[in-house]
């Protein structure tokens, strides 16, 4: 581009400045869906809880009308016999109130192991090219809002034992601090998934990481990549990173929470 052309530079600045505020736009269309998504997941199994809430509660009326009636009756004789009405379960059916007793409506056919995904792009990769039967796969959207954080506890309350919770996300000081929230939020140990050194050194690259000292010196999730970032002195964008199923990564690696 040349100087002595005012016009093209002009036009130059202004498709810059279209093309900034296209993606501006979309970016914010993007988290508005998957808020919106996230909160119709809440919404959902709010509705859940307070009908079945509703439920058990006509069903103890029931209960107790059926215990007056009894009453009544144990009172009377016909023909000498005596009567008392019973609540008989129907097979096939299955008690709503009583599987959802302390815990909402949300079942595992077997051990649930749960990934967060920071980024939209390697979410919707993740579940169409690496799904597992076993895993449940969240959009956090970034930093997660405290919807995300209220499906997740949700799911981890849901689940018959404790499962397993991972991570996939940015290898940088703001990853590192997502994978701390969700551990301090969620009272449970992360591991970090697809964000080790090796894969680092495979598809990072050098950028201003910033002083991670503080973060290299805590605990879980956020100390194992705070110091990755500081041994490998690269950063990595999760999507440059190809997605694999959980377990089979060797960034997926168990670790005990505070140390």
């Amino acid at each position: 581009m040349s100087d002595d052309d005012p016009m093209a530079t002009i036009d130059a600045v202004a498709a810059c400045v279209a093309g900034e505020d296209a993606n501006l736009r979309d970016n914010e269309i993007v988290r508005k869906e998957a808020e919106a998504a996230q909160a119709r997941l809440e919404a959902i199994q709010t509705f859940k809880e307070d009908f079945v809430s509703k439920m058990r509660g006509a069903f103890d009326v029931m209960d107790g009308l059926l215990g007056e009636l009894n009453r009544q009756l144990h009172k009377r004789s016909f023909h000498g016999l005596a009567y008392r009405f019973a609540r008989q379960e129907a097979p096939g059916y299955r008690d709503m109130t009583r599987s959802s007793s302390g815990r909402p409506i949300l079942g595992w056919r077997k051990p649930l192991l749960i990934l967060t995904v920071e980024n939209l792009t390697s979410f919707h990769r993740q579940v169409r090219e690496a799904r597992q039967a076993d895993v449940c796969v969240v959009y956090t959207g970034g930093f997660p809002s405290l919807t995300v954080i209220r499906v997740l506890r949700h799911l981890l309350r849901a689940a018959p034992t404790p499962p397993r919770l991972f991570h996939w996300g940015d290898v940088d000081a703001g990853g590192a601090r997502i994978a701390g929230h969700l551990e301090d939020s969620l009272g449970t140990a992360v591991v970090p998934h697809l964000m080790d050194a090796s894969t680092v050194r495979r598809f990072g690259r050098a950028g201003r990481a910033g002083d991670v000292r503080a973060l290299s010196r805590r605990p879980g999730a956020v100390g194992i990549i705070a110091r990755t970032i500081a041994e490998t002195g690269l950063l990595l964008e999760q999507e440059a990173v190809d997605p694999v199923p959980v377990g089979n990564a060797s960034g997926s690696v168990p670790h005990q929470r505070g140390g």
